[in-house]
């Protein structure tokens, strides 16, 4: 054996390596797989939130009933005597509100007439909050613009009419009233 059939066995040696080799590289390399896609969590969890507050506000929603209002007082006062007599209007308006939250009536507006004669105008803009379940009233002032057709020491024909604002949780309402009572003159 010559040298030359060493380096024939050598290169053949090498040849075996390398392809040894270049197998296990092959072998070695991750096989791929399809990538399981993750179920999006968040959006999971916001789905379960919205279902939560529909379960839950959707039945107090329907609760939600528009409150009442009454006109439970109205007079008539006078002062000064002769022809410095003055007049002024009054009215006690009652808003209940039936509802499980509160709200708040935001306005409250409306005319007054006393024996179909025309009164004045009120109007009333503070906000007041009624407590939920509970009612509140409201004393309105009118100071009569022109002259007013009252008969002093008799029944009096009085109207109150007008609309009440209120901002509920979920709605707004615009309640309006239409009163009238007989009021007695002193």
């Amino acid at each position: 054996m010559t040298g030359d059939d060493e380096d024939a066995i050598n290169i053949a040696d090498e040849d075996a390596v390398h392809i040894t080799v270049a197998e296990e590289a092959t072998e070695k390399k991750p096989e791929k797989r399809p990538v399981k896609k993750k179920k999006p969590r968040k959006l999971w969890i916001l789905l379960a939130l919205i279902a939560i507050i529909l379960i839950i506000v959707v039945p107090i929603a329907a609760t939600f009933q528009m409150p009442a209002v009454n006109v439970i007082g109205a007079q008539i006062r006078s002062s000064g005597s002769g022809l410095q007599k003055t007049y002024k209007l009054y009215a006690t308006i009652q808003v209940d509100n039936p509802n499980i939250v509160g709200c708040t009536v935001q306005s409250i507006t409306g005319s007054y007439y006393v024996n179909g004669g025309y009164g004045g105008d009120f109007q009333r803009t503070d906000p007041v909050t009624i407590a939920a379940g509970s009612s509140t009233t409201f004393d309105i002032e009118v100071i009569p613009k022109s002259a007013v057709p009252v008969h002093p020491g008799q029944s009096n024909a009085v109207e109150v009419k007008g609309t009440v604002n209120i901002q509920g949780a979920f709605t707004t309402w615009s309640v309006p009233f239409d009163e009238s009572q007989e009021v007695q003159v002193p």
